[in-house]
């Protein structure tokens, strides 16, 4: 067994590129890939490889240059909110928020108070047991 291990790491085997070339086609088949890609073997160019890197390299620096001249977006006014809105407004998210920034929370109080009193009244106050009664009937 040693000796069969020793003669195969002396064996040298000397074969030519086409032989090299149908076996390496034989292995690809039977592994089922494809052939190497047509760019891979212009991208083994050395010349081919510096050429894409100055491509590279100017893009960036017109992307970098031009940046400045590039139409920015235009700032949005925030929706203006008025004190005689409906109580639904007033309440509503943007509301609300509006209220937060410029007061705190005590605006935020202050509005929904303001909401409060704005919005449609009850009748007339009902109890426990009658809105049971309503809801579910007696």
């Amino acid at each position: 067994m040693k000796n069969i291990k020793k003669q195969i790491k002396e064996l040298k085997i000397n074969a030519s590129a086409e032989l090299d070339e149908r076996v390496n086609e034989k292995f690809v088949q039977a592994l089922g890939h494809k052939k190497p890609a047509v760019i891979r073997k212009i991208m083994q160019s050395r010349l081919i490889r510096y050429a894409a890197a100055a491509g590279i390299i100017g893009a960036i620096w017109l992307i970098t240059q031009h940046k400045e001249e590039l139409p920015q977006p235009k700032a949005t006014q925030p929706a203006v909110v008025s004190e005689s809105q409906n109580p639904a407004d007033m309440v509503s998210i943007f509301s609300l928020n509006k209220a937060f920034r410029d007061g705190g929370l005590e605006a935020v109080e202050k509005r929904l108070e303001k909401a409060d009193e704005a919005g449609p009244k009850p009748k007339q106050c009902l109890s426990v047991d009658e809105m049971i009664c309503e809801l579910y009937g007696c």
